[in-house]
């Protein structure tokens, strides 16, 4: 196995918004603001699968759908980026 080093570790964003967001941010107004320079950024869709819910004997159940957010295909690409 070779192991190579990011060469990109540590330089981050250099917008000053971010700056003001200290991780994790608790400022909502930082983060609405980072947000707002995204001109992707959009709420996530919830579903409520009715037959899932009454499969697994509870009332209901809503499911954040990350899948057409941003056009990553993946909830987890966001939190990486």
């Amino acid at each position: 196995m070779r192991i190579e080093a990011n060469r990109f570790r540590g330089t981050g964003l250099c917008a000053p918004v971010l700056k003001a967001c200290p991780s994790p941010s608790v400022h909502v107004s930082a983060v609405m603001a980072l947000l707002a320079r995204c001109p992707a950024a959009m709420k996530t869709p919830l579903v409520s699968p009715a037959a899932l819910a009454r499969d697994l004997g509870v009332a209901t159940i809503d499911i954040k759908d990350e899948r057409n957010r941003m056009g990553l295909g993946s909830f987890k690409a966001l939190g990486a980026a």
